[in-house]
């Protein structure tokens, strides 16, 4: 753990919301220092299951997004893995870029702060649980 930043390194998070009429909890359980399989250790996609009520999407350390659907016993590839050229490093570079060049010329943004504005609601509201102990209805 980074005792810079104490308590960003792994989180559990609990969200209810509605599943259109019946009521549905999604179980975050993260934690960004775990190692994962990958060939590529700068890869840092980490492993995600996501298991809902018609099958599970599976991102692999390397990159892959895979979708099972319940009944099946194989999954079908959504994103293949690949190469990443650029990733952890060159992006930031890349990033940087686009905002400079949509600055100077007036291009647009691919986005913008405003998609991020309930991101960062459902950031704060996260926090305020854990330092309040208590559910944050957004």
């Amino acid at each position: 753990m980074n005792p810079v930043l104490m308590g960003e390194d792994a989180g559990i998070i609990i969200f209810d919301h509605d599943g259109g009429g019946y009521p549905v909890r999604a179980i975050f359980d993260g934690n960004r220092l775990l190692d994962h399989a990958t060939e590529n250790p700068r890869l840092t996609f980490g492993e995600l299951y996501a298991e809902g009520t018609e099958g599970t999407i599976t991102l692999s350390g390397d990159g892959a997004l895979r979708l099972r659907r319940f009944g099946h016993s194989e999954a079908d590839t959504l994103l293949p893995a690949r190469g990443y050229k650029g990733f952890a490093g060159d992006c930031v570079y890349a990033l940087q870029n686009h905002v400079l060049n949509a600055l100077k010329t007036g291009a647009p943004l691919e986005n913008t702060a405003a998609d991020y504005l309930e991101v960062l609601e459902i950031e704060a509201a996260i926090y305020a649980s854990a330092s309040e102990h208590r559910k944050v209805a957004l």
